[in-house]
């Protein structure tokens, strides 16, 4: 057989070509280029989700403890669920302080720690007493 370019291909010979081999990794170069983005986005969701999450505990935690005291307070030590406290090996994405607590009003705050390999721009959630959420 001869091929384009004029040589002699032996009857049994298999296999790519080089630039065969080069549009492939062209193709998976773009591919990642479009995924790598849109991974990085999803998973900073899932992340913030679990903020949110935090953010409900604590406040319903908060909320047990006025029924019981009649007063909010910003120690986590008196409250039945510490936002802080993870367990081994699981990876904590916010740091939680109660930066504004009063008998009768409290804030909560979700501030994002840099644990991500290329970490985020810094950013805080907060909740407050009526569960108004702020994002910063």
């Amino acid at each position: 057989m001869i091929n384009l370019l004029g040589s002699k291909r032996l009857g049994n010979q298999k296999g790519f070509t080089l630039l065969e081999i080069l549009i492939v990794i062209i193709i998976l170069g773009i591919l990642a280029a479009l995924a790598i983005p849109v991974y990085s986005a999803v998973r900073e969701k899932a992340v913030k989700q679990e903020g949110y999450q935090q953010l409900a505990a604590t406040r319903e935690a908060q909320q047990r403890y006025f029924a019981a005291y009649n007063a909010y307070t910003n120690d986590t030590g008196l409250l039945e669920y510490d936002p802080n406290a993870v367990a081994a090996g699981v990876s904590k994405h916010y740091d939680y302080t109660f930066p504004a607590a009063s008998a009768t009003a409290f804030t909560v705050r979700a501030t994002r720690n840099s644990t991500a390999p290329t970490p985020p721009a810094a950013y805080y959630l907060e909740v407050n007493e009526a569960g108004t959420i702020t994002e910063v």
